[in-house]
């Protein structure tokens, strides 16, 4: 058995569109990560697993989850 435990929510709930795309070259020392990611792309991310573990991602300080928006 297979398990992820640290995934994150996806920034977008539909395909993200080309101007929003962005990545993070701090979140891990051996590549850049893409830091907006649909449900499709996490779906796809996570086929090789059984189980993830998945964590909201954080608002900025005096931003709202709900608020959020690349």
């Amino acid at each position: 058995m297979i398990v992820d435990v640290h995934t994150h929510t996806p920034t977008h709930v539909k395909p993200v569109a080309d101007h929003e795309r962005h990545t993070n070259d701090g979140w891990r020392p051996d590549r850049q990560v893409d830091a907006a990611f649909s449900w499709d792309d996490h779906a796809e991310a996570v086929q090789p697993v059984n189980k993830a573990i998945v964590f909201p991602i954080s608002p900025e300080p005096g931003e709202s989850a709900f608020e959020m928006t690349w």
